[in-house]
């Protein structure tokens, strides 16, 4: 079972040797419509077998590109023997070397392309790529309170364009 989450559990929370169990995902009916997702993880944590529950937190509408954010709803020590005999009946670890070296250069290209957004001229906010009557443009985060905008070179949306399709590649190669 792939978990949206495991990108956080591997780099945020220090958990290794991570296997899902169970997941369920429910969407806030209004405002945001952020999305939960509840997940029971047999994982290590500093080398010691764990059963955890964890809810996640992905957000959307106007926090929209924040990262996620994981709750810790229970963590249960278990024996080892334990761990082992529920990796053996239910599956593979879905942390292994192969994903944390990925998901290390995915992280990279992201922040790469964060640092590629410019600052709105008029108030500082972070800017948007907007389409208009024109062609793309940068729009300020904060429109419509704040008009601001900037020309969104070709040679900025090239290398925006070449980050995502190597992202796209590393994604999908996590997926074999």
């Amino acid at each position: 079972m792939a978990s949206r989450s495991l990108e956080l559990y591997v780099f945020n929370m220090n958990l290794s040797g991570i296997l899902v169990l169970k997941s369920e995902w429910r969407e806030e009916r209004s405002g945001n419509q952020n999305e939960f997702v509840t997940e029971e993880i047999v994982c290590l944590k500093d080398g010691k077998p764990l059963r955890m529950i964890i809810e996640t937190t992905f957000f959307c509408g106007w926090r929209m590109g924040e990262p996620p954010s994981a709750t810790v709803i229970s963590e249960q020590a278990i024996s080892e023997e334990e761990y082992h005999q529920i990796i053996e009946e239910r599956g593979s670890i879905e942390d292994t070397e192969v994903y944390r070296t990925a998901m290390g250069e995915i992280y990279r290209l992201r922040d790469t392309l964060k640092e590629m957004i410019p600052n709105c001229p008029n108030c500082g906010a972070r800017m948007q790529e907007r389409t208009g009557r024109f062609g793309e443009f940068w729009g300020c985060s904060r429109y419509p309170k704040c008009n601001g905008t900037q020309k969104l070179t070709g040679e900025l949306k090239r290398r925006e364009n070449e980050i995502l399709v190597k992202i796209k590649e590393l994604e999908e190669r996590l997926k074999e």
